[in-house]
């Protein structure tokens, strides 16, 4: 049953989410050096309410990430045989279950291990069994959640959705439809990525305070927040053949579809624009904001429009979007404006959209739900 459960849910969890992974560390080692991150972690262990308030809130949000895919995976008509697993002794499916879940919080936990070492060495024992207890809430709590789904088949169909609790009813146009569905569906993953993509921007502009940067380096907080996005040209796409068939029957111009895709895109960074505009260092002017803005829409925009081209092959499409990525920075260090890389990146989109998007044949691996 364990080797089952590993099979369906830890490997498959670890594998829609390589790329999360790859790029958090990516942020985490690129962002902060190996004594950047003791000195954190020693201020962290010695002041155990900043601990609890921000690693907790942090460690409680992932967790929430993984019981969300574990609920779809025992919702998914394909995983029902899972359900089985109630003929089993209680013992055995806490055993398993528990088993599943401390391999899930991995991550998390790796970093847990690191704290208590500093913990130790500051002799903060107060925060080391803080710790403890925080990874054996995060571990345990889930697991009855698991046990009571086991007793209610298929009951994550009839979950209310965020957008159906709200007291009000929304007219929902084409360029909101794409939003909404992440924040029905996707909402801890887009929260995170929101939080992540805010926190590049608004660090970058931070450390204009620390020394003298031209604008170069709000450009490449926007590249990296731009690369962060990622997973989103993907759903986007997957929520399109699964749901907007309809869409590319209707009469409508090239031009307009390539605008209702931007459109779209632009609606859904209005987080980062803000976060752009409120910590924008004030001698660099209000116009690299708006270009900021542009060619981070035209990032993700281009790379939406690849995926019309290559659909089905991730292990290529990462390749591109890392070469993309490397090609946009070497382009930024040696001075190039954004506004001509925008331009650049979004002529090449629009060629990608009117060859291609005619053209597009998915294959049935290339979605993830």
């Amino acid at each position: 049953m364990t080797s089952i459960l590993f099979k369906v849910l830890v490997s498959a969890y670890y594998r829609q989410n390589a790329g999360f992974f790859l790029f958090l560390f990516i942020v985490a080692f690129g962002l902060f050096t190996g004594t950047q991150h003791v000195q954190l972690g020693r201020y962290a262990v010695h002041f155990f309410p900043y601990l609890a308030m921000i690693y907790g809130t942090l460690w409680v949000l992932y967790t929430l990430k993984v019981w969300i895919f574990i609920f779809k995976s025992f919702a998914n008509s394909k995983n029902e045989f899972l359900y089985l697993i109630r003929l089993y002794s209680i013992w055995d499916q806490v055993k398993s279950l528990a088993l599943v879940q401390f391999s899930l919080l991995q991550p998390i936990i790796a970093y847990g291990v690191f704290l208590v070492y500093l913990g130790i060495e500051e002799l903060a024992w107060m925060s080391v069994l803080g710790i403890f207890f925080i990874f054996a809430f995060l571990i345990c709590a889930p697991v009855l959640l698991y046990l009571r789904l086991l007793k209610s088949p298929n009951s994550g169909q009839n979950l209310p959705g965020l957008i159906t609790l709200l007291p009000i009813k929304l007219r929902i146009t084409y360029p909101l439809f794409f939003s909404f569905q992440l924040l029905q569906h996707q909402k801890t993953l887009l929260f995170l990525t929101k939080i992540l993509t805010c926190f590049l921007i608004t660090g970058v502009c931070l450390l204009y305070k620390t020394d003298q940067y031209d604008e170069r380096l709000i450009s490449i907080g926007l590249l990296l927040a731009g690369i962060s996005l990622n997973f989103m040209t993907n759903q986007y796409h997957s929520f399109e053949q699964s749901k907007l068939l309809l869409i590319r029957n209707l009469p409508f111009s090239s031009t307009k579809r390539f605008g209702l895709y931007a459109l779209a895109y632009g609606l859904l960074l209005i987080p980062e624009y803000l976060f752009l505009v409120r910590y924008l260092p004030k001698e660099l002017g209000y116009e690299i904001a708006f270009q900021g803005a542009i060619y981070l829409v035209s990032f993700v925009v281009l790379f939406h429009m690849y995926l019309y081209f290559n659909p089905s092959n991730p292990e290529k499409s990462g390749k591109v979007l890392f070469a993309t990525f490397f090609f946009n920075l070497v382009l930024i260090m040696f001075k190039i404006p954004v506004w001509i890389l925008s331009i650049t990146m979004l002529s090449i989109a629009v060629l990608l959209f009117r060859k291609y998007y005619e053209k597009v044949e998915y294959e049935n691996e290339f979605f993830v739900n």
